[in-house]
């Protein structure tokens, strides 16, 4: 027997004395609060249910947009360990190259920074405290301590992404309140409990003309047909989710910390100040020229013309060390000093 049928034969008398409580048994989002003897029809019930439930039955029934959501309300509301949903680590070393990372250190953090850069490239930390240097700091320390940078990044990452997740569930929380008023269905509490008569579930079962459904089928498919259906796509502006009170930056920055003691312990163990001052002339070089790491570039004399180009990989030995050749062909690398750079840079052919 449906749910409308049963209701039906409840509101015409057709009923056993227990009919109440092996009803409220059965449902589990359909509850008797009070019979009205006197009228049936209006007897009180209670619709109940969870948020993953309630933001499902709201959804727009297009199967895409619908799939995608299942998977975000799940995160938000459906508990349990979810991994990573918005971002990656290929995004957190991006976000870390451009100095955006840097911008989340505490001032401790910031403190040892510039004890870092102090030690290896005092002209960087000039730039550093004279302020919006972010990108070339980053870029420098990702050449310098590469793993460090991208043990960062990847925490950075998790707890970013955290703070996403906890700004969608906050957002999910607030949706479709009162969207059930319409269909006098009065809330109780948001996304929870809703309060109803027998006859309203009964003219809902009749003038859509679900009465094979259960209750929150039907209300989806009403909420469809109303053109009340919540039409966004979860996974879009993401980005939109994120409040500085979400991220968790204590977290962050004890293990930031501890990568910028590693940093300082290297430079501190292994520091050879003839070799640094070969790598700092070599960065005045490229930041002379407007270069920097790990992107392709045409030479000075063939800005426009097609053919191979080189991209700077790192400083090795005191020595520049460069990728030559063309995008999806054969690539060749090299090792070479500041005046054999020079050369290269406008004579490409002495090294093929």
């Amino acid at each position: 027997m449906t749910l409308y049928e049963s209701l039906k034969k409840f509101v015409d008398g057709e009923y056993e004395s227990n009919f109440a409580r092996d009803f409220n048994y059965s449902y589990d989002n359909l509850k008797f609060s009070k019979i009205n003897e006197n009228d049936l029809s209006k007897s009180i019930m209670y619709l109940m249910m969870d948020r993953e439930e309630f933001l499902k039955m709201i959804q727009d029934s297009n199967s895409y947009r619908h799939d995608n959501n299942e998977y975000y309300i799940n995160v938000a509301v459906g508990g349990g360990y979810h991994g990573r949903v918005f971002l990656d680590n290929y995004s957190a070393e991006q976000d870390f190259a451009e100095g955006y990372i840097i911008r989340h250190f505490s001032e401790e953090n910031i403190e040892k920074l510039k004890k870092i850069l102090k030690l290896i490239n005092k002209k960087l930390l000039t730039q550093f405290i004279q302020g919006d240097n972010d990108e070339i700091v980053s870029e420098y320390l990702l050449l310098k301590f590469p793993n460090e940078c991208e043990s960062i990044a990847h925490e950075y990452s998790d707890y970013h992404d955290q703070a996403l997740v906890e700004g969608m569930k906050e957002y999910l929380l607030q949706k479709g309140c009162g969207i059930l008023n319409k269909f006098k269905i009065m809330e109780m509490q948001c996304q929870r409990k809703y309060v109803t008569t027998v006859g309203n579930i009964i003219r809902l079962y009749e003038k859509y003309g679900h009465e094979n459904e259960d209750i929150l089928t039907l209300l989806h498919k009403i909420i469809n047909e109303e053109g009340l259906e919540n039409d966004d796509d979860y996974g879009d502006d993401y980005y939109a989710y994120y409040e500085d009170r979400n991220f968790d930056s204590e977290g962050f920055n004890s293990w930031t910390g501890m990568q910028l003691d590693k940093m300082i312990d290297k430079i501190e163990e292994d520091f050879d100040p003839e070799s640094m001052e070969k790598e700092n002339k070599l960065y005045d070089l490229m930041e002379k020229l407007n270069y920097t790491f790990n992107r392709w570039y045409h030479f000075p004399e063939e800005k426009q013309k097609p053919g191979p180009k080189f991209m700077i990989e790192k400083f090795e030995d005191g020595k520049i060390v460069v990728a030559y050749g063309e995008m999806y062909k054969s690539i060749e690398h090299f090792k070479m000093g500041l005046e054999d750079f020079v050369n290269f840079l406008y004579h490409p052919e002495l090294f093929d």
